[in-house]
């Protein structure tokens, strides 16, 4: 993000997905699964194309320490929605991880760096990123145990990663790919972040929500605030002791929530 404009960033991402997943389309196409297609569009745009945007628009203003305190709010989100719209019974253990989660979340909001309380915002895109993460996670669990993860995350790129092609080509990415004498170096490491962080990452995770419940497929954003910490540290971000405790606090309620029977 030196380098390139955050809207930017998101795209290329998703354009580096895509094309990483094209090849499957030649022999793993089958006329069957267009009777899936609003589920696996709002996979695609849900849990991929809308937040990837969100989350680089955010790290504008907050550090990527703090994005991922942020993301471990998935599996409460994963839950609240999941009770609303496929009647997931909650329990007191839910209700209770819940409100545990929301206080983090508030505190994660309080402690953010910065004294320009409009930063809020920033924080505020992240958390609705997560809502989207939540509702796919719903999506891929109750209307896509049909079709392999390879399958749905085929699907699922294309659905976001043409758009993303699309704002690629149509936008200054390829002026700044010309005169950046540092953008093949950064369109190396977004490449990284669309093929493993998006596309393998994303299939895995489709395997692991069809092998287990969307809460607990959710709840592997348990390591994401510390592999986040740790790395925020390297580079030398700041984190402050109210934000650690807030980010426990949300961790407290995923662990009541998977408590419960």
């Amino acid at each position: 993000m030196e380098v390139f404009p955050d809207d930017a960033v998101a795209a290329l991402r998703l354009s580096f997905a895509f094309l990483f997943v094209l090849p499957f389309w030649f022999f793993r196409f089958r006329k069957e699964h267009f009777k899936h297609w609003p589920a696996l569009m709002v996979s695609g745009v849900f849990g991929n194309l809308f937040p990837a945007f969100l989350f680089t628009f955010a790290e504008t203003q907050v550090s990527s320490v703090q994005a991922g305190m942020l993301n471990s709010f998935t599996p409460l989100a994963t839950l609240v929605l999941g009770s609303i719209f496929w009647n997931v019974k909650a329990g007191k253990e839910g209700i209770l991880g819940v409100l545990l989660g929301l206080c983090g979340a508030c505190g994660l909001f309080l402690f953010g760096e910065g004294e320009d309380n409009s930063r809020w915002i920033y924080s505020a895109a992240v958390i609705l990123a997560t809502l989207m993460y939540g509702l796919s996670v719903n999506v891929i669990r109750q209307y896509l145990s049909e079709l392999d993860p390879l399958t749905i995350t085929m699907w699922s790129m294309t659905f976001c990663g043409l758009p993303g092609l699309i704002y690629v080509l149509t936008g200054d990415t390829i002026a700044i790919l010309a005169e950046n004498e540092h953008a093949g170096r950064s369109l190396f490491f977004i490449g990284i972040l669309g093929v493993i962080g998006s596309a393998v990452s994303v299939i895995l995770f489709n395997r692991l929500i069809q092998r287990s419940t969307a809460l607990f497929a959710s709840s592997v954003t348990y390591l994401i605030p510390v592999v986040s910490l740790l790395l925020g540290l390297t580079y030398n971000e700041s984190v402050s002791t109210g934000q650690v405790c807030s980010m426990g606090l949300i961790l407290s309620g995923i662990w009541v929530i998977n408590k419960r029977k």
